[in-house]
């Protein structure tokens, strides 16, 4: 794409600037090409080590790939550079719930909704959670925060109504279902 070629002959006349790179690696990244974003966002956060910003981006980028071991030790640096970085937990604890490592995910959720009540993606994968663990009742107050948070989230209003049609509250996630066709 036009941003790869610009960004690479950036990085060609600015080989040291580890923003350049970072650019690099999402305009990779946005056109398929992962293996090279990875390694962009590498060389970014190598230049600039405590930078949360890059080592999340580096993180998002190996958890795209699979490399869910990889992006936690990337995500993990992150959130000890910021911890207060939502986006950073976030997709802490999704590497961790790949990895099945659940309650050190659920950790990191419940964090996050400490710092900002509601927040979408630590609501909707705690429900995730919950419900792989067979716990439906939180589950079900997981993914409807998220829903609070997201009226719209086609994801968390299918949890949801499949959580409530299993618990037998069949006119419960026909209401719902009927609500998110409008």
């Amino acid at each position: 794409t036009d941003a790869v070629v610009a960004f690479r002959r950036a990085a060609s006349l600015n080989p040291g600037d580890p923003y350049i790179r970072n650019n690099l690696g999402y305009a990779l990244q946005m056109s398929g090409q992962r293996e090279l974003a990875v390694e962009a966002y590498r060389k970014a956060a190598k230049a600039l080590p405590r930078s949360a910003v890059f080592r999340l981006n580096l993180g998002l980028a190996l958890a795209d790939l699979g490399r869910h071991g990889d992006a936690r030790a990337e995500l993990q640096k992150a959130v000890a550079i910021e911890p207060g970085n939502i986006a950073a937990r976030v997709a802490l604890g999704e590497a961790l719930l790949n990895l099945k490592l659940d309650a050190l995910a659920q950790s990191q959720y419940e964090k996050v909704l400490e710092m900002k009540p509601g927040e979408y993606g630590a609501s909707y994968n705690l429900g995730l959670l919950h419900s792989r663990a067979g716990r439906a009742e939180a589950a079900l107050a997981a993914f409807k925060a998220a829903l609070a948070s997201n009226p719209k989230s086609s994801e968390a209003m299918s949890a949801t109504g499949l959580l409530l049609y299993r618990a037998g509250r069949h006119d419960d996630a026909r209401q719902l279902m009927e609500r998110g066709d409008r």
